[in-house]
């Protein structure tokens, strides 16, 4: 029986980061489901409408909150692994960065947001957007941290961070649910 089992635990470092990022994955798949079930369970149908249009709208709207920035740290930070000061000059830059790019991009969207709730036909939505607006002054500092773990291949590191920020938005999104 342990000889089978033996055959599926990973071994190598490879191996090992590649099950950490997959069970990362598996989680944010799960986070996904159980914030969709309670706020069906706990709102109603219409809440949910309103929640999904107001997460779609902020999941579009944070790519382009960082604009690329995590992505030029993810390749100049693996690119530089023996040389911390310049990585440190990078990770300092990139963070200022981001924080300016999130406090536009979350002042944008607050300010679109009661056209996009008329766009859709809800004033909730509208509401729903210009609270979850505001997640974006720090989501994407939250990225290119992330993204500086990943380019130093800190995987389980990675994985687990990544784990972290879903972890936050489904107990953040229980905590509203169950708070009105």
């Amino acid at each position: 029986m342990f000889g089978l089992l033996a055959r599926f635990v990973p071994r190598g470092k490879l191996s090992c980061d590649i099950s950490w990022t997959i069970g990362s994955f598996a989680f944010l798949a799960l986070s996904g489901v159980l914030i969709n079930i309670a706020v069906a369970g706990l709102r109603d149908a219409e809440s949910l409408g309103v929640f999904n249009l107001a997460y779609a709208v902020y999941m579009v709207a944070s790519h382009f909150a960082v604009w690329g920035v995590h992505y030029s740290v993810l390749r100049n930070a693996a690119y530089h692994p023996a040389s911390p000061q310049k990585r440190g000059v990078l990770l300092g830059t990139a963070l200022a960065l981001a924080l300016l790019c999130g406090f536009v991009s979350g002042m944008l969207l607050l300010l679109l947001a009661p056209y996009l709730g008329a766009l859709f036909r809800s004033v909730g939505t509208g509401e729903a957007i210009s609270f979850a607006a505001y997640g974006l002054l720090l989501f994407p500092v939250n990225k290119v941290l992330v993204s500086y773990v990943n380019a130093l291949r800190h995987m389980r590191a990675f994985a687990l961070l990544q784990s972290l920020r879903y972890c936050c938005v489904m107990l953040w999104v229980a905590a509203i649910v169950t708070g009105k």
